[in-house]
C-alpha cells in the first residue's frame, strides 16, 4: 500500500528522477537539486524531487523540500481487445435511406402496429369480461377500441403531458375560461375515459403464478417492456462508456413490490436495474421487494445483485469493448473479476468499504481522516478469490473519503479539472480550507478513474431527468399503471436520442417539441376530425348541480357595471349579475 498526494503543477516547476544509492536512503539535503549523477540511474528505489528554476526577476528563490512520493504497486489494466466506439443507431435501411425522416416514424418502431393491435384486443377481451358488471351499474355499452383509435388515446395522453392541467376534462371545456385544445375534436371525453377504465396490455386471462409457484407481480405490463427491451437493443449499439444503476418508477399505492425510500428524490415506488448509455436506456431488469429480482442464471461467487448485472451485461454483444460504471449498491471484487474474466470487461465503480472482497488496509476510521492531506490518494491491488483477477483498489480524500474500484485505471493516472470549494460543513472541510484558501474554484488534478465515473456514471439519471419534464403518468388505481407509463415515457426518450443522432434529423429540435410531434403523429395516424356533434362537453359539478350552465351569457340589458362573469346561485333562486 502507498499514500500519494496530487498537487496542481506548478509551470515553473521542472520534475527531475533523484535516485537513491542502493546502501541507503539519502534524506532531501543530501542530494543536490541543481546537478543529478547519472551513476545513480541503477538504483532501485526512486524519488521525484522539484527543480524550481529561478527567474530573472527573482534570483535568489528559496527551494522548498521536495514532496517524496512513495512507488505504487504493481497494477496492470485490462488490455481492450477492440477500439473505443461512439454510439451509433442500426436503423432499416427503409428508414436510414429516406431524405427526411419524421419524429413519429422513429417512435413507430418502439410503438409497432402489433403492439397496438395487442393492446387492443386485450382492452376489448377486458371490457367483455366486464360486460355484466356494466350493465348493473347502468353504464354505457362498450364500443371496442380498434388499434388506430388506441393510437389516438396514446397520442392525446402524450400531448396533456407536454400541455398540463389539473384535470383531464379541462381539455374538453369550451367555455372561454380555459385554453381550447385542438385534440378534442379528435376523441371525445367520454371515449377517453372509457379507454381509460378498460385499459389493458397484456391478456386479462393470463396467469398471476407461475408454475413455479412465484408470483407473476409486472405481467400485466410484460408485452410492452418486452417491446421496449427488444426495440432499444434492435436499433441502438450504445458506446464504450456505459452505466448501470437503480431507476426509481414513482407508485404510491399499496403494494407489496414497491420500495420505500425516504433518502431518494423518488421516495416510494418500483424498482428496475437499467443498464444506460448517457441517457438512453439499452436493457432493464425488475425487481420486487417482496419477491426480490426476477430470476436469472446463477453464477458462482456473486450475490444476487451482482448475478443481475452479470445478466445485463452478459447481453452485450462480444465483438465490442464496454466499460461500465457502478455505484457503491453493485460494486464488488468477485463482480469486477469475473467480469475481467469471463467478459473481457473492464469496470468501474464506488465501493463500500463493507463490500465483498473490499481490502480491510483502506477502511479508514472517520476520527483519523482529518490526519491525510487534501486530495490524498492511497492505492492497493486487490485480488479477486475466484479466478485470481487483479482489481485496483483507491482511497481519494476529497470532501469525504471516496473508495473505487477499478480494472481499468492505473494509479498513475491524472486529470486537471476545475474543483469548488466544499462547504464548511463537509467531512474534510479543514484540510480543504488548507488547499482552496480563499478562492472558490481551483484546477486541481485528480485521479483518471474519478474523472471518468464523474463523466459516465449518470447514464440512468439522464433519462429520469428527461422523463420527468413531461412524465405522462395518468391517475389510477391500478398498481402496474405507474410501469405502463414508464415504459411509455422510455419509448419516447430512446426515440428521441435515436431522432438525434440521424444525419437527416434537424439537430436544433428540443424534446418537449419532439414529444409535441410524437403526440400528433399518433393521433393523426389514427383517424381523422370527428364531427362537433360527438365532441363531449363535461362541465357540470358532481357534488352539486346548478341551473346556470357555463356557456351562459348575460343580456346587456341585465349587466351591470360590476366587471365581473356570471355567478352561480343556489338551486331554484333567479340569476343575478352580482
Amino acid at each position: 500500500m502507498s499514500t500519494r498526494i496530487l498537487r496542481q503543477r506548478d509551470p515553473n516547476t521542472s520534475y527531475q528522477l533523484v535516485s537513491l544509492e542502493e546502501d541507503g536512503e539519502a534524506t532531501a539535503s543530501e542530494l543536490p537539486l541543481s546537478t543529478i549523477s547519472k551513476d545513480q540511474g541503477k538504483s532501485k528505489k526512486r524519488r521525484i524531487t522539484k527543480n524550481h528554476s529561478p527567474t530573472p526577476t527573482d534570483p535568489q528563490i528559496q527551494f522548498p523540500t521536495p514532496q517524496i512520493f512513495q512507488d505504487p504497486p504493481t497494477f496492470h489494466p485490462i488490455i481492450p481487445r477492440h477500439h473505443p466506439h461512439a454510439a451509433y443507431n442500426t436503423l432499416p435501411s427503409k428508414i436510414r435511406y429516406q431524405h427526411t425522416v419524421e419524429p413519429f416514424e422513429i417512435l413507430s418502431l418502439f410503438f409497432t402496429p402489433s403492439l397496438l393491435e395487442d393492446m387492443a384486443a386485450h382492452s376489448n377481451a377486458y371490457a367483455a369480461a366486464k360486460a355484466s358488471e356494466r350493465q348493473l351499474e347502468g353504464g354505457r355499452k362498450w364500443k371496442e377500441v380498434s388499434a388506430s383509435e388506441l393510437g389516438v388515446w396514446l397520442g392525446i395522453v402524450l400531448y396533456m403531458r407536454v400541455h398540463s392541467s389539473p384535470a383531464v376534462r379541462d381539455y374538453w371545456r369550451h367555455n372561454g375560461l380555459n385554453p381550447t385544445h385542438p385534440v378534442c375534436e379528435y376523441m371525445g371525453q367520454t371515449r377517453f375515459e372509457e379507454i381509460i377504465r378498460y385499459f389493458h396490455v397484456s391478456s386479462p386471462d393470463l396467469p398471476k403464478i407461475a408454475p413455479t409457484g412465484r408470483r407473476l407481480w409486472h405481467s400485466k405490463v410484460d408485452l410492452i417492456l418486452d417491446q421496449l427491451r427488444k426495440s432499444s437493443q434492435q436499433y441502438r449499439m450504445p458506446s464504450t462508456h456505459i452505466s448501470l444503476d437503480e431507476c426509481m418508477i414513482r407508485a404510491t399505492g399499496r403494494s407489496h413490490d414497491t420500495y420505500k425510500m425516504p433518502s431518494k428524490p423518488i421516495e416510494q415506488g418500483f424498482k428496475f436495474h437499467c443498464l444506460a448509455d448517457h441517457g438512453y436506456i439499452w436493457d432493464f431488469h425488475p425487481t420486487s421487494n417482496q419477491a426480490g429480482p426476477d430470476l436469472v442464471p446463477s453464477t458462482d461467487g456473486l450475490t444476487a445483485t451482482g448475478e443481475v448485472v452479470y445478466h445485463l451485461l452478459w447481453k452485450l454483444p462480444s465483438t465490442m469493448y464496454f466499460i461500465v460504471y457502478l455505484d457503491n449498491f453493485y460494486t464488488t471484487v468477485p463482480l469486477l473479476g469475473r467480469l475481467r474474466h469471463d467478459l473481457h470487461m473492464g469496470a468501474c465503480g464506488t465501493a463500500r468499504p463493507s463490500s465483498a472482497g473490499f481490502p480491510p488496509e483502506l477502511k479508514i476510521p472517520k476520527q483519523d481522516i482529518g490526519k491525510y492531506e487534501y486530495h490524498a490518494l492511497k492505492v492497493l491491488t486487490a485480488k479477486d478469490s475466484l479466478f485470481g483477477q487483479l482489481v485496483g483498489a483507491h482511497l481519494w480524500f476529497d470532501n469525504a473519503p471516496v473508495t473505487i474500484l477499478s480494472t481499468v485505471h492505473d494509479f498513475e493516472s491524472q486529470q486537471e479539472r476545475l474543483r469548488k470549494h466544499p462547504g464548511k460543513k463537509s467531512t474534510n472541510a479543514k484540510k480543504a480550507q488548507e488547499a482552496f484558501g480563499d478562492l472558490q474554484e481551483k484546477q486541481m488534478m485528480i485521479p483518471l478513474c474519478i474523472d471518468d465515473y464523474n463523466h459516465n456514471m449518470g447514464g440512468v439519471d439522464i433519462a429520469d431527468q428527461l422523463g420527468s419534464y413531461y412524465d405522462t403518468q395518468l391517475t389510477s388505481f391500478r398498481t402496474w399503471w405507474p410501469m405502463l407509463f414508464w415504459a411509455f415515457d422510455t419509448m419516447v426518450t430512446n426515440a428521441y436520442f435515436i431522432y438525434q443522432d440521424m444525419p437527416q434529423s434537424s439537430n436544433t429540435i428540443t424534446h418537449k417539441e419532439f414529444r409535441l410531434q410524437c403526440a400528433w403523429g399518433l393521433i393523426l395516424a389514427g383517424s381523422g376530425p370527428i364531427s362537433t356533434s360527438q365532441i363531449v362537453q363535461s362541465t357540470k359539478a358532481k357534488s352539486t348541480r346548478s341551473n346556470v350552465k357555463e356557456d351562459t351569457y348575460l343580456p346587456l340589458d341585465r349587466s351591470c357595471d360590476c366587471g365581473h362573469l356570471p355567478v352561480h346561485l343556489e338551486e331554484g333562486k333567479r340569476l343575478g349579475c352580482c
